[in-house]
């Protein structure tokens, strides 16, 4: 009596069964996990194809590389992280899209304009991983989640490097912050690294072989050529779609286009919105006029470096020598007596070997740079700095890591920047060819070609090394014109060269750039006069001098600083000022 109940209770089962399994089948049968393989990297993700055919991405994706893998999905997303006065705050991402740039790399688009690049530095077992952030510009960074994979474990972990151990390999991944199960990629240091670990090799600039691409010129000069076309687009598009320029971006583009003999051209592609808004300061001056009232700015600068170096020598610290422009700066001081303070003082320091194992990355790699920039500027300060700048060679070497075919420089923390990296290589490379060394100038190579080979830097960390990497008169700069008793007499400006000649109550500038263009320069140290002459014709100060189709001036007598708008007739323009 119980046999119709239980086939009917089965019947049930099998039908609800039957329904259910039908409803999955349903829903997913136009979803597809789609695999990409790059070498040993492994990357998969899931989309979707509705009625009209069209594909969408799920919020699904993994990659993998040796023991490691990486995660963004619903449960475990890629968050971006902003930080204002009341904190930190998190913001889920979802996946949009992804696009192949190259054969080794994969790009993948979230939601808030935001870009995860996995690449490789190649197909074989040497390969290098790297994973590149692209974050809008109020974001302080992205977290992804991160774990081994079956037979790898942590054996060691600091704030920004993890070593993953199997059996028989050893892997190291550095990121800007590591966390237990994530990591972060900061707007300071947007790339990660993956990459084979030997902790018993002690590296040396000596291991560096002549033949491997990284520490090749040629790759460099590759490398810097797609920068510096990179640079150029990333301006031009974002001019095109409205966005907001920083003021070294749009110098680096007008110094750039320029080199290119389209200095006009770049003028007047740089919106309006820009020249005549309140961003800009002394930097772009040369090019867009104002110097009366961005002369401040440039005075303000100069003030804050003096400030730098006072509060250096009075605690005894070297943090000044990571400052930008620093060497510039003293190179233009009619009194360098504090600036031979300063280079004694680091002297003392590294000769104290308790006192230089303390020393930073950052402040072996700005005395370094500070010495080289120096010696380019043939001051005499330069000899006083050499001895220094040979210690930080060595310091400089002993934060290098040589793994596979990429060559890595961090803190004592594991930390460091891209800015930092690309201005040491760059250092290491004018060292090498300043004492005919080429193993110091294949090290700066190497450095300089593990970023720019593997990452895709965005448009605020070019600007940045632009001027670092590329030598370009037309970027703005100090070019110190004469030096004598009287002082210096110093040009900020972006004119190709500017030679000054001196007689008993005269004297001449000759102004050296493009037939037909302007561009606009404040002197420093010039003393008063009681005439000035501009293509032979006496001319007279007036406030309003920018505003006209010639060239003008003002004179700051309080100042000692000639402010003058130098509009070539010829390429050569001769200023002539008779002295009281």
């Amino acid at each position: 009596m119980y046999s119709h109940p239980i086939r009917k209770s089965f019947g049930l089962i099998v039908l609800y069964s039957v329904i259910i399994i039908g409803i999955f089948v349903l829903q997913f049968r136009n979803e597809s996990v789609v695999s990409k393989n790059i070498g040993q990297l492994s990357i998969s993700f899931a989309q979707s194809q509705n009625e009209a055919g069209e594909i969408s991405l799920k919020n699904t994706l993994q990659a993998s590389f040796r023991g490691i893998s990486f995660i963004a999905d619903e449960v475990t997303p890629a968050r971006l992280i902003f930080e204002d006065a009341s904190g930190q705050r998190s913001e889920n991402l979802v996946l949009v899209s992804y696009e192949q740039k190259n054969p080794l790399s994969y790009t993948f688009h979230f939601t808030n304009d935001v870009a995860l690049t996995f690449s490789v530095t190649s197909t074989d077992s040497l390969a290098v991983m790297s994973i590149t952030a692209e974050l809008p510009k109020d974001a302080l960074g992205l977290r992804l989640n991160y774990k081994p994979i079956s037979g790898f474990s942590v054996t060691e972990k600091t704030k920004t490097r993890l070593i993953l151990n199997s059996k028989s390999r050893t892997y190291s991944f550095s990121a800007s912050q590591i966390g237990e199960k994530d990591f972060m990629l900061s707007q300071k240091n947007l790339v990660s690294y993956y990459m084979a670990f030997d902790p018993s090799i002690k590296f040396s600039f000596a291991m560096l072989d002549s033949d491997m691409i990284i520490a090749q010129k040629s790759t460099y000069d590759a490398n810097i050529r797609s920068l510096r076309e990179s640079l150029v687009s990333m301006v031009e598009q974002a001019v095109r779609t409205n966005q907001t320029l920083s003021e070294k971006s749009v110098t680096a583009y007008v110094a750039e286009r320029a080199s290119q003999g389209l200095y006009a051209e770049a003028i007047n592609y740089i919106p309006d919105s820009f020249k005549k808004g309140n961003k800009r300061t002394y930097l772009s001056a040369p090019y867009f006029n104002s110097l009366a009232n961005m002369l401040p700015t440039l005075e303000m600068n100069n003030e804050n470096l003096a400030g730098m170096i006072e509060n250096a020598l009075a605690t005894s610290s070297l943090a000044v020598f990571a400052t930008e422009n620093l060497a510039d700066y003293i190179n233009i001081l009619s009194d360098d007596t504090k600036a031979r303070s300063l280079i004694a003082m680091a002297k003392s320091i590294l000769e104290d070997e308790s006192q230089a194992e303390q020393l930073k990355l950052s402040q072996a790699s700005g005395i370094l740079a500070c010495y080289v920039r120096l010696e380019t500027l043939h001051s005499n300060l330069a000899d006083l700095l050499r001895p220094v700048a040979q210690r930080c060679v060595s310091i400089i070497e002993s934060h290098c890591t040589l793994s596979d075919s990429i060559l890595t420089l961090a803190e004592n923390d594991g930390s460091t920047s891209n800015y930092l990296t690309l201005s040491t290589g760059s250092a290491l490379i004018k060292w090498g060819e300043f004492n005919g060394a080429s193993e110091y100038s294949e090290a700066g190579y190497a450095l300089i070609n593990s970023i720019l080979s593997t990452s895709n830097l965005d448009l605020l960390t070019m600007a940045d090394v632009y001027p670092v990497l590329v030598a370009n008169n037309y970027y703005p700069n100090y070019k110190v014109i004469s030096k004598g008793q009287a002082g210096t007499i110093w040009a900020w400006t972006c004119a190709r060269s500017i030679q000054y000649t001196e007689l008993d109550s005269s004297a001449s500038i000759s102004i050296n750039f493009p037939k037909g263009e302007t561009n606009y320069i404040i002197f420093g140290g010039i003393r008063a006069f009681s005439e000035i002459e501009i293509y032979g014709l006496s001319f007279r100060p007036d406030p309003r001098f920018e505003s006209y189709n010639s060239s003008g001036f003002v004179y700051k007598d309080n100042l000692k600083t000639l402010l003058l708008k130098s509009r070539h007739k010829a390429e050569t323009e001769i200023v002539r000022l008779t002295y009281r």
